[in-house]
């Protein structure tokens, strides 16, 4: 399940919160979009005025993504090529690490920009579906959007691309199920985000966990795990020898 949004008024708002102020981070979600609308946002922390954070979604040039973090009040972009096609499923990441502005998609790290300092920390909470004040708003889908408090590895990226999110840093986690309002956050932060409209839409992105693409299907009963298992590192390492 995923949540649809209709590119003129449909966002989720979540309280601004000093939890956000961090000087690394990763940002990271699954996107779809239904029109190529240059400067749309998915998730963002971006007011368009005064208070900027961070923004990831559509770049410059249609079929391209773009993260800009905003660092010494300064727009940093990374950016892709083009030849992202709308109708499809893509898994967005925007990281800084305090050297570096990378944006990954689909697990490739398709752009890099140096920089150096630290993230701008402007009053504005963090927005699905556009920037703060119904601004440049999305027309498609968004599914599992995460915010951690670090530039997670790629190796970690493809961690949560496959649906393992529970990493060290994690400050917020919208799953975007589309069936509760105000939409929970699942990191135990509890800043739970105010719907308006975005609704559900049950076609999931997904992926294998061992590779390919198909979607890991909802079963009637719980699997039995190998035991002993304490841990979901060897669940995961137990799971993948089997």
């Amino acid at each position: 399940m995923a949540r649809d949004f209709n590119g003129t008024s449909d966002l989720i708002d979540i309280a601004n919160n000093a939890v956000y102020d961090v000087d690394n981070i990763t940002i990271a979600f699954w996107a779809w979009t239904d029109v190529d609308v240059t400067f749309s946002v998915a998730f963002g922390r971006d007011d368009s005025s005064t208070n900027r954070c961070w923004n990831l979604g559509i770049g410059s040039a249609a079929s391209t993504f773009r993260f800009a973090p905003f660092i010494g009040n300064s727009q940093i972009n990374a950016q892709s090529g083009t030849g992202f096609s709308t109708g499809a499923w893509h898994h967005l990441v925007g990281t800084y690490d305090g050297s570096n502005v990378r944006l990954w998609v689909d697990g490739v790290n398709t752009a890099t920009t140096a920089q150096s300092g630290t993230l701008d920390k402007d009053p504005v909470g963090p927005t699905i579906g556009g920037r703060s004040g119904a601004v440049q708003l999305w027309d498609g889908r968004v599914a599992n959007a995460l915010i951690y408090n670090r530039a997670l590895s790629g190796a970690e990226i493809e961690m949560v691309r496959r649906g393992f999110w529970m990493l060290p840093g994690l400050l917020g986690f919208w799953p975007l199920f589309g069936v509760q309002s105000p939409e929970p956050d699942w990191s135990g932060n509890n800043n739970h985000g105010t719907v308006t409209g975005a609704t559900r839409i049950d076609h999931p992105p997904g992926i294998s966990l061992w590779g390919g693409t198909k979607r890991i299907q909802r079963v009637a009963t719980a699997p039995v795990l190998p035991s002993p298992i304490k841990t979901i590192q060897q669940a995961v390492h137990r799971a993948a020898s089997y």
